[in-house]
């Protein structure tokens, strides 16, 4: 949804011999609008970089004012962290029963990861994911702190509730 406001600068001086009543300028100003999303689930990709890809998915509340549920699924392919390579399948889910509030549109939810969302209209949502992620380090090693760097992401809407 965009509201477009149209302002007329109208002349102020009488002048002789002029169109007085023609406007000397028009501006025209996007207004940025709030977007509530419907509930449902939106699902995408989170883009990737060397070594790693994954995929989001995302549910929101019935009324779109709270997200319920935070998931990033990726895989790491020859990925290196702290001084390791790492070939592996992982999943990261939000942690239950804490809900994240949408503000005029927007998210964010800092834990392991750090999420950050907007929701750019009612089907679809874009963001970043960043933050320090504990990967296990191997059959002998201890886990490693894998540092995952602002990656971006979006979703569209699988399913709207009724």
């Amino acid at each position: 949804m965009l509201a477009v406001a149209v302002l007329s600068v109208l002349s102020a001086c009488g002048g002789s011999g002029g169109d007085a009543d023609e406007p000397e300028a028009v501006t025209t100003t996007d207004l940025v609008v709030s977007v509530v999303p419907h509930g449902g689930t939106y699902r995408g990709a989170v883009e990737s970089q060397p070594g790693l890809s994954g995929r989001v998915k995302i549910e929101v509340t019935a009324g779109g004012d709270e997200i319920t549920g935070l998931d990033f699924f990726y895989g790491m392919a020859e990925y290196a962290c702290n001084g390791a390579t790492l070939t592996v399948e992982l999943g990261m889910t939000g942690p239950l029963g804490i809900q994240v509030p949408v503000t005029d549109g927007a998210f964010s939810y800092d834990g392991g990861l750090s999420w950050e969302g907007v929701f750019v209209s009612e089907s679809r949502v874009e963001g970043t994911l960043g933050g320090t992620l504990m990967v296990a380090g191997g059959p002998s090693g201890p886990p490693l702190a894998c540092e995952i760097g602002q990656l971006t992401w979006s979703a569209e809407l699988e399913s709207s509730a009724d």
